[in-house]
């Protein structure tokens, strides 16, 4: 018997279960909530985003960060800035680029310019 998605499933229950890593439901649950990101109201898609961007693996942080490019809002920028200083993945690079006060974009010039070298020369290879 093939197993169906649930599309039903309340975004409350899925942040639930998301957010509870012993519920056995976690990757079903962000891949759902992560479809349906761009169609839910601005107080959802907050919550998912800041309970992705505490929680969630590289995979999910990326998408996420990719999602937040079009959906800012300056709440997220004290997660943004926390993972970037602790992972420097390119994606939360953008947005501390685009969307942090410019005195801290300078302040940390020397590593966003570490990192995009690293990046260039790796694409050369």
């Amino acid at each position: 018997m093939i197993k169906q998605r649930k599309r039903n499933t309340a975004v409350k229950t899925l942040l639930a279960n998301y957010c509870n890593k012993r519920s056995g439901k976690v990757t079903e649950s962000v891949q759902e909530l992560l479809r349906r990101f761009p169609y839910l109201d601005w107080s959802q898609q907050k919550k998912i985003a800041q309970a992705i961007l505490t929680s969630g693996t590289k995979t999910q942080r990326h998408q996420i960060c990719q999602k937040l490019l079009n959906t800012w809002d300056d709440s997220f920028e004290p997660l943004v800035r926390q993972l970037w200083e602790q992972y420097h993945h390119k994606n939360s690079e953008r947005l501390v680029v685009e969307f942090s006060p410019l005195d801290y974009v300078q302040q940390h010039m020397t590593d966003i310019t570490r990192q995009m070298e690293q990046d260039s020369c790796l694409l050369q290879i």
